[in-house]
Parts: structure tokens; C-alpha cells; sequence
């Protein structure tokens, strides 16, 4: 158990910290400013559970960090264990560097938030059996800030939002989906 709490420590060390974008609220004079220009992106309101996906580059296995800091561990939440259906197959993450891919985990069909929050919230056991019972979770993805090795999150987001579903159909994994954007009021 002690070497396994040291492998998890190592582990959440190398995990680069990546930001979730976070939506802001802009005064009405300004919201008209964006649309009328071309320099905007919009895309679905979500009512899941955000988390950085990181896999490849080394890394054991894939990861899922939130955006909350534990009041016990004093570090972000890691979820990845409870979800193993969401990870990307073991060929594709050995063909990659690393990547973190910015998304939402969405309710299984017909679930809703809380039914997530009992898969997310409980130990891998009672999660898998979770999802035997519900079906599986979807993880939506938005961005993809770091992919294979390269730090994108200096490039522009219109370039980078373009560029996410084609790394997504890449992982040809049915529960991983991008988010669609619309781009300068284009879909």
C-alpha cells in the first residue's frame, strides 16, 4: 500500500498543471464589441464535470484532474481510476508524447449530475459497478492545450479549436467526442 501511495505521489508530480479555460462574463457593450467581429468562438454549455485529461509521455496510465483542490491532500482531485472506460487504448497513448485534453465528463444517457457524482465519488469498485448499472460516461473534449509533446496553449484558441476534433477522431475511442464549436458564427 505504501509503495503504491509513493508510485501515485511520483506520478501526480510529472502531471504538467494545465489551467481549465473558464468562461467569463462580459457587460453587454462588449458582448456586442465580440460578435460583431471576427474573433470570436462560442460553443454548447455543458452540465458535466470538467476535467484535464493527461496521458502519454511517459505517464503510467491516463489521468483525469479536476479543478478542485482537496481539503485533505491539499492537491487537485484524480479521478482516472474511476472511469478506466474514458481512457484512450494503450496503442494510441504509446503513439503520442504527452497530451492533456481539456473536457467535460457528461451523465451516462438518461443519468443526470448526480448519478455522475456516484461513479466520480466512490472507489473503482463501486464505480465500475456504477456503470454497469447507468452505462458509461462521455468525456467531451474542448481543447487540447498539450498535444503529443507540444504546448499549444500559447496559439490561438480559433486555431486550436479547429485542430481538437481532428485529434479526437485520432483516438478513435467512441466516449471521447469533441465539443463543437462555432467559430466567427460558423459552425
Amino acid at each position: 500500500e505504501r509503495e503504491r501511495e509513493r508510485e501515485r505521489e511520483r506520478e501526480m508530480t510529472e502531471l504538467r498543471h494545465v489551467e481549465h479555460a473558464r468562461a467569463r462574463l462580459v457587460k453587454q457593450s462588449r458582448l456586442e464589441q465580440i460578435l460583431d467581429s471576427d474573433e470570436w468562438s462560442a460553443e454548447e454549455k455543458l452540465d458535466g464535470w470538467r476535467f484535464m485529461m493527461h496521458f502519454g509521455g511517459g505517464l503510467s496510465r491516463p489521468h483525469l484532474v479536476g479543478r478542485r483542490v482537496s481539503d485533505v491532500t491539499g492537491e487537485f482531485s484524480e479521478k482516472g481510476l474511476l472511469v478506466q472506460c474514458l481512457w484512450p487504448s494503450h496503442s494510441r497513448v504509446r503513439e503520442c508524447d504527452y497530451t492533456a485534453l481539456d473536457g467535460e465528463i457528461m451523465p451516462p444517457v438518461g443519468a443526470d449530475f448526480r448519478d455522475l457524482a456516484s461513479i466520480l465519488n466512490a472507489s473503482p469498485e463501486i464505480s465500475a459497478k456504477t456503470i454497469e448499472r447507468l452505462g458509461t460516461p462521455v468525456f467531451r473534449v474542448f481543447d487540447a492545450p498539450i498535444w503529443d509533446g507540444q504546448d499549444w496553449r500559447s496559439a490561438p484558441q480559433n486555431l486550436r479549436r479547429m485542430v481538437t476534433p481532428d485529434i479526437v477522431r485520432w483516438l478513435e475511442h467512441d466516449l471521447i467526442c469533441p465539443v463543437e464549436s462555432m467559430l466567427h458564427g460558423k459552425r
